[in-house]
């Protein structure tokens, strides 16, 4: 997959021949890194909490031989089997909204009404970290989709926002309409992204934290993207100045 054919640079079809071959190989060659990569990354992600539940399962057996069985371990042993069927979960959701069909069920959508449940619903974690929410949401911007896939991203959106909001921090969310186009705004005054990775974010497992060892699964910025890609949206990841910014632009009605 490294060779590619030589051009001439002479225009003809064989040169047009030859560069959509190459670009085809191109294709092929990101897509099996792709794969290689993802798979590295399921098996990093998935080794150590089938490891954890294999383990506890093994303790449980043994106190359950010497003193009877133990709530506490069965619960734990039960958390990492829920956050394994997550994972799995995650997957599923994102191929199957990839393949489209969801777009039979679209049905036109008050977008400030929708934005602001997502609002409400984080609320009480935001207190809880004593983060402010600004709103700025202009009422008559509507568009056509679906109105549960697209309240998952926003608030796969305000979860990222509000996890690594520094505690005191401010999130503010804006929704207007510019040159005919409708435009979604979550902003942070936290860390922030890379300029170098705001557009691996989006791959299936990718987590700035190389580490991996703060909870997630790397898939929620994936189901933003492949949710954005149904409704024929646009995403974009700018520096906030601290923070992230993250705009989305669409149709509206």
């Amino acid at each position: 997959l490294n060779r590619r054919i030589p051009t001439r640079n002479t225009g003809d079809d064989f040169d047009v021949l030859a560069d959509n071959l190459n670009a085809m190989l191109d294709r092929i060659g990101s897509l099996m890194e792709d794969v290689r990569r993802v798979s590295d990354n399921i098996a990093h992600d998935l080794r150590t909490p089938l490891a954890r539940l294999r383990n506890r399962l093994e303790e449980l057996h043994l106190q359950t031989t010497v003193s009877g069985a133990n709530p506490e371990g069965i619960e734990q042993a039960v958390t990492e089997a829920d956050g394994l069927l997550n994972t799995f979960n995650a997957l599923l959701r994102i191929a199957r909204i990839e393949s489209q069909h969801r777009r039979e069920a679209f049905a036109e959508i008050a977008m400030a009404e929708l934005v602001g449940d997502v609002a409400e619903l984080y609320e009480p974690l935001l207190e809880e970290k004593h983060q402010t929410l600004e709103l700025g949401l202009r009422e008559d911007v509507r568009m056509a989709g679906d109105r549960d896939l697209l309240f998952q991203a926003i608030a796969n959106l305000m979860d990222n926002a509000a996890k690594y909001t520094p505690a005191g921090g401010s999130i503010r969310i804006e929704l207007a309409r510019l040159d005919g186009k409708g435009q979604l705004v979550i902003a942070d005054n936290g860390p922030g992204i890379p300029e170098a990775a705001r557009e691996k974010v989006f791959q299936r497992f990718f987590r700035l934290e190389q580490s991996r060892t703060t909870p997630g699964n790397g898939l929620g910025m994936s189901l933003v993207a492949a949710v954005v890609t149904l409704h024929r949206m646009s995403i974009r990841l700018e520096d906030n100045q601290p923070g992230l910014r993250v705009v989305i632009e669409f149709s509206p009605c």
